[in-house]
């Protein structure tokens, strides 16, 4: 099942339409479950989309990234989502000028390695599995659990400020 979850998730990915909730509850409660994401969703947990997608989210959090929920995690979170913005789509070939277009808004660099802190986070994230690095981890792309991670992100975090 865990496949079949998979492959519908990256063709809504792929076409940019909005991805149902109990796919995406079913996709993540197969990856992580200890989680409970499937069982509160189907008990109406989550009041609407956004909501939703902040606790798909937290699924990414806690069980690949092991990150904790103290201190300002609205910070971290906008932070990862633009790391994840300045990452090529696995989707697109052609992404890299949008890529390094947010790597150089978001970070004020041009590559990873120009920064200590951007590249021990480009590790931690590959090592969680939402990049694929191929032949250089300065190269790092998303994966579809990136991309996944990314639209969640976007559908609840504030990344004006």
């Amino acid at each position: 099942m865990l496949m079949e979850y998979y492959s519908e998730i990256c063709d809504a990915l792929r076409s940019g339409e909005k991805i149902p909730v109990k796919l995406i509850a079913a996709y993540l409660g197969s990856m992580y479950p200890s989680s409970q994401i499937f069982e509160e969703c189907e008990e109406g947990f989550y009041y609407d989309y956004e909501s939703f997608c902040e606790g798909a989210y937290d699924v990414y959090r806690n069980y690949a990234l092991k990150w904790c929920f103290c201190g300002s995690p609205e910070e971290s979170n906008r932070t990862l989502y633009r790391f994840l913005l300045s990452r090529p789509s696995c989707f697109r070939s052609d992404d890299w000028d949008r890529a390094n277009e947010c790597l150089k808004k978001y970070f004020g660099v041009d590559a990873v390695y120009e920064s200590d802190v951007l590249l021990c986070l480009t590790y931690a994230i590959d090592g969680a599995g939402l990049t694929d690095h191929g032949s250089s981890i300065f190269s790092s792309c998303l994966t579809p659990d990136g991309e996944l991670c990314k639209y969640l992100l976007e559908h609840f975090i504030d990344n004006e400020n």
